[in-house]
């Protein structure tokens, strides 16, 4: 039952933030931010759960790299929620890395994993509201199909692009 419990508030955590963000409530509090240490902080958090399956997490970000206009918050909220499903979706034993580096005026940030992969089919579609590329095992490893939909706004709403390439079997690499 506390499971469920957890499943249920995850996702009306998740429906208001997507209502925040859909009706323009949301407000970014923008300030430097040095994405090298928060990356190293949020890494903390989900390093634990990555090291007690044998998930090796690298964090290929150099600290020298440039300060970022961002809402700390919300990008910690993107890092997480990333994190967290390369976590889910990567098999005991295998690799979570991240990465950044300039770009032009803006910081191409990657999470890769050596994970399950998402199928060519479910690639244009993972962004959309509640779209799950596995629904049978979904329900197993948790999620409510709003995570990587609130990601992409999030990304959008500090001007960015959200990408994803995957190869079945072999991992997935968010940009």
């Amino acid at each position: 039952l506390g499971r469920e419990i957890q499943r249920l508030r995850r996702l009306v955590g998740d429906m208001q933030n997507m209502t925040s963000l859909e009706s323009g409530r949301l407000q970014l509090d923008l300030a430097p931010l040095n994405l090298y240490s928060l990356v190293n902080e949020t890494l903390d958090v989900v390093g634990f759960e990555c090291e007690q399956v044998g998930i090796t997490i690298h964090n290929e970000m150099l600290p020298t790299i440039p300060y970022v206009l961002a809402d700390s918050d919300r990008v910690t909220q993107v890092l997480l929620n990333l994190l967290d499903n390369a976590r889910r979706h990567t098999p005991d034993g295998g690799t979570i890395t991240i990465g950044a580096k300039p770009d032009n005026q803006y910081l191409t940030v990657w999470i890769s994993d050596t994970g399950t992969g998402i199928d060519p089919a479910d690639l244009s579609h993972i962004f959309e509201r509640f779209y799950r590329a596995d629904p049978a095992r979904s329900k197993s490893i948790g999620g409510s199909g709003l995570g990587l939909a609130i990601v992409d706004w999030l990304v959008r709403a500090h001007h960015g692009t959200l990408s994803v390439e995957s190869d079945p079997g072999k991992g997935s690499t968010f940009t």
